[in-house]
């Protein structure tokens, strides 16, 4: 599981680059070549439930060392998964547009056969 979510990781970082938010905000400027995968790795296991603590919170700092980076600062990977967060948004959006699209292709195209 841990290399599958270093691969998504990857995918989203490259993702994310010069992206908009739905706010009309780069979520990642395109200079930055230096991220941690690992980070992001764990903020994707965040966002499927892993690592939660007893009372049900998420555990940043466990995530990340079961992603193989351990860390005392837990915001070295809610910061990613407030980035990924955004990013989920915008795909989503943009999934909607073309299904809409579709939609209303299928439906033009309904009108017009005789």
């Amino acid at each position: 599981e841990k290399d599958t979510l270093l691969r998504e990781a990857k995918i989203c970082i490259e993702k994310m680059k010069g992206e908009a938010d739905v706010n009309g905000n780069v979520i990642l400027d395109v200079r930055v070549c230096n991220a941690h995968y690992e980070y992001v790795a764990a903020a994707l296991a965040l966002m499927s439930g892993f690592s939660r603590k007893k009372n049900g919170t998420m555990n940043a700092s466990l995530a990340a060392a079961a992603c193989g980076k351990v860390t005392k600062n837990p915001r070295q990977v809610t910061d990613w998964l407030e980035k990924l967060e955004r990013l989920e948004a915008v795909l989503s959006l943009s999934e909607h547009a073309q299904r809409k699209r579709a939609r209303d292709k299928e439906l033009t195209q309904g009108i017009f056969q005789f």
